[in-house]
């Protein structure tokens, strides 16, 4: 989201710092709207986003559930989740 947004910058020839704050907007509104689809995805699946539950990480797909769980996790527990992965 951030490329489009600098790319819409420059195409409509928009101030620097008109630019920067657009792109910085929208690399955060990527960050939270993946942050959403991915707890959607765990919780909803094909209701919501047509596709089945776990479906990224089946293809193997990080997402940020499976990330937090990961930085949260002990060794043991991080161990056993990559062996299931």
């Amino acid at each position: 989201m951030e490329a489009i947004a600098r790319i819409a910058g420059i195409i409509s020839a928009a101030p620097a710092p008109q630019c920067e704050a657009l792109a910085l907007y929208s690399r955060a509104f990527g960050i939270v709207f993946q942050i959403v689809d991915d707890l959607i995805e765990v919780q909803e699946g094909r209701e919501k986003l047509g596709k089945q539950e776990g479906e990224d990480v089946c293809n193997g797909k990080l997402n940020m559930v499976l990330l937090h769980a990961l930085a949260v996790a002990s060794e043991a527990e991080r161990r056993v989740l990559m062996d299931a992965l």
